[in-house]
């Protein structure tokens, strides 16, 4: 499957390209949610087990539509995003992923649930090999990136966190609740 999905995408870009349209492609990888199959070439390729397999699988996907894109010669004209909407599938045990030292994972609000990878890569204009700690939204970036704006008649979650991107320089951040909660458990007398 991970190959047909690759093939339609490098088939959507190059028809774009031949008639000079812009275009925007979301690649929903259906790996590594749960272990539902792993193509033949990577079968076994992984100390990870089936779960490592998966990830080899995707990592060669991704790589094969970045791959034609630079081909293509978009690469400065592309903004592309890696990102996951959500940590380990913790009840799979070792098939769903592990979050390391976070707490949680899927379904669940501690770190391991909701801290996911986030990658930026957009050639000649944001700096590469760049690490951020930073919280990233990336609808109100996206809209500021392309000249948009938030709707302004509900409320948003997120920031623009467009010069961390482009700059590096360091957004201002919230005070973070679990700093919060420590400071609260110290005036109280709980907290060492």
């Amino acid at each position: 499957m991970s190959e047909a999905f690759v093939d339609d995408a490098i088939d959507f870009m190059r028809d774009c390209q031949q008639q000079r349209k812009p275009f925007f492609l979301y690649y929903g990888i259906a790996q590594p949610h749960v272990d539902v199959y792993s193509n033949f070439g990577f079968r076994s390729s992984s100390k990870r087990g089936r779960y490592g397999d998966m990830i080899r699988e995707m990592s060669w996907s991704v790589g094969a539509i970045m791959d034609e894109v630079k081909r293509l010669g978009e690469d400065s004209n592309t903004i592309s995003i890696f990102t996951a909407d959500n940590g380990p599938h913790l009840q799979l045990c070792n098939e769903g992923g592990d979050a390391g030292v976070l707490k949680g994972g899927k379904m669940q609000f501690w770190d391991g649930g909701i801290r996911v990878p986030g990658i930026f890569r957009w050639t000649g204009h944001i700096p590469p090999a760049k690490i951020s700690d930073e919280v990233v939204s990336q609808f109100p970036t996206l809209m500021s990136i392309v000249g948009g704006s938030v709707p302004d008649d509900r409320k948003m979650d997120g920031q623009d966190i467009s010069s961390t991107l482009f700059n590096w320089s360091p957004e201002p951040k919230p005070e973070p609740v679990a700093e919060k909660q420590l400071q609260l458990q110290r005036a109280c007398g709980k907290g060492q």
